[in-house]
């Protein structure tokens, strides 16, 4: 693991996306560093609003930690929570004198630990990380950790009225100045919805497309709907091939555009500045590039869980700006063999919306490369793909031991070697797929400070799936 006392960070990382309440995951404080955050807001509710104050004081009193490691090791994040996390619980109640009163339990006296939020890093990107996170008493929300200006903000969900077109995943942009996002201060996350409204030449509730944006613009006009929620809306228009049944799995920005990928169907994008203009009424126009004939599939929404276990999207610096799509699929084959399935790379030109396939592996062929019997890898089916933004051709993936181990393993899909090797703690029963982030690029400038080290709770039982066991550098 790297060691956060030191000024060099790496450049490139794996980020679990699970992000863990402190006195489960912090074990080594020198492994561990806080984020930096001078300012914290909570988007969504006024002084009146009687979620006010819980809100605010759950933000001002979160504190986000790092664990930073070379690739093909995880790095981790973590949430403390300060004694004005807690949310108080209510008096108790008054009874007239005589009257019978029932038994009443002893509860235990509120602390910053009963109440950990369930929290997931959703993206990132320009600065910014976009992260769900649920409370135990059903108050969910998003939170935005920007780095260029070291604040930690809290922005309710969508209202009731809106359908989620795509997914709940946000996508964090930011707007666009010369010198890059350092000289930038306004963000944004942008969400595709269905929102609803009274039509009154329909005579009922109608839907409209829309792209929805917290915090607004600065130039917008008012959209709250009288404080209800703090979300702009602005008018989506789609074009005529978009599938109606789109699910955004992978959110990223790249090139001045903002990407929403269904893993199964296809990639609908729109232009940053139009989804970042002040007006409500300028309509975003969105194009979509279906995927390659042969990697569409029909998939039902109770299986989308899985698709990320097989395929992902993003975009790639090194070697030329470009989109790449990795799926791990049967090849084409009827056979059930699993060493007959293939890791294809495709490369998008968005000119002209066309897919070139520009690597592939059979996955039996993976079993025999060089090194693979010296890190005495399983002859596992890859799941969890991932790009590496700054490398072109550089895959990373997991190899699950039957249920007993699980690695991390780097490849190049050009030259067909591998790269590095790492073998995490026990398969989990959940298995998420991490993701790839430019240190240089997406978070450029992120500060970290060291942990005091009376400040770190008492070591618990709990450990973090990233934890190192052993490496292998393969030749």
């Amino acid at each position: 693991m790297a060691a956060m006392g030191r000024t060099v960070l790496p450049s490139y990382v794996l980020l679990d996306r699970i992000v863990r309440s402190e006195e489960e995951a912090v074990e080594e404080e020198s492994e561990w560093a806080a984020m930096e955050c001078a300012d914290w807001k909570s988007y969504g509710c006024h002084p009146g609003d009687k979620r006010y104050p819980r809100n605010a004081a759950r933000v001002k009193g979160m504190l986000l930690l790092a664990r930073l490691a070379e690739p093909p090791g995880l790095s981790e994040l973590s949430i403390r929570l300060s004694a004005a996390a807690a949310v108080p619980r209510p008096p108790p109640a008054s009874f007239p004198p005589g009257a019978a009163v029932p038994p009443i339990p002893n509860l235990p006296d509120a602390s910053p630990y009963d109440d950990p939020p369930l929290t997931y890093v959703e993206a990132a990107g320009d600065g910014l990380i976009a992260l769900t996170s649920c409370f135990r008493d059903g108050c969910s929300c998003y939170l935005v950790y920007d780095v260029v200006g070291k604040s930690l903000s809290m922005i309710p969900g969508l209202p009731e009225s809106c359908l989620t077109y795509c997914s709940m995943r946000p996508l964090p942009l930011r707007t666009a100045a010369a010198g890059g996002y350092a000289l930038r201060s306004s963000y944004s996350l942008a969400i595709v919805a269905k929102d609803r409204r009274f039509d009154m030449e329909a005579g009922g509730d109608v839907y409209r497309d829309v792209l929805c944006l917290c915090p607004p613009r600065p130039s917008s006009s008012s959209s709250s709907r009288g404080g209800i929620t703090p979300w702009q809306f602005k008018d989506a228009i789609f074009p005529s091939q978009m599938p109606g049944s789109f699910h955004g799995d992978k959110v990223f920005s790249f090139g001045g555009h903002a990407f929403w990928a269904d893993l199964a169907k296809g990639v609908l994008f729109c232009r940053c500045d139009d989804a970042l203009s002040g007006r409500n009424d300028d309509a975003v126009q969105f194009r979509y590039i279906p995927l390659p004939v042969e990697c569409h599939l029909k998939i039902s929404f109770a299986m989308r869980g899985d698709l990320q276990l097989c395929r992902t999207m993003s975009c790639v610096d090194g070697g030329g700006d470009s989109i790449k799509f990795v799926c791990i699929s049967d090849g084409g084959s009827s056979s059930a063999h699993t060493g007959d399935r293939a890791i294809t790379m495709w490369t998008l030109t968005l000119a002209t919306g066309e897919w070139l396939k520009d690597a592939q592996l059979m996955v039996a062929d993976l079993w025999e490369l060089e090194g693979c019997d010296k890190a005495r890898l399983p002859k596992a089916i890859p799941i969890s793909p991932v790009l590496n933004p700054q490398e072109d051709g550089v895959l990373s993936f997991m190899l699950n031991d039957a249920d007993a181990e699980l690695y991390m393993v780097s490849l190049n899909m050009h030259s067909k070697k591998l790269l590095s090797s790492l073998t995490l703690s026990s398969c989990p029963d959940d298995i998420v797929p991490p993701l790839g982030l430019d240190l240089s690029k997406d978070l450029q400038n992120l500060s970290l400070r060291p942990i005091a080290a009376e400040s770190v709770p008492a070591k618990t039982q709990g450990r973090p799936i990233a934890t190192k066991r052993r490496r292998s550098s393969l030749p």
